[in-house]
């Protein structure tokens, strides 16, 4: 598992990647990591720009 810098700089390549960037589309891979399904996540997310990247944590509250 990453560590917490690790995490701090995946998080500030994303960003410096991908902001500003209209979202076409994406594939849910695991659908445990998500709370929607991925047909609804398309919908909602497609042609939206990525205005920040955040982390909540390095696991979700279920693994701990």
């Amino acid at each position: 598992m990453p560590e917490l810098p690790d995490l701090e700089v995946f998080k500030s390549n994303i960003y410096a990647r991908l902001s500003s960037k209209r979202l076409i589309g994406l594939n849910v891979y695991n659908l445990n990591k998500v709370n929607y399904p991925e047909a609804i996540l398309n919908g909602e997310l497609a042609g939206k720009e990525l205005l920040s990247v955040d982390r909540a944590g390095r696991q979700r509250a279920a693994e701990r």
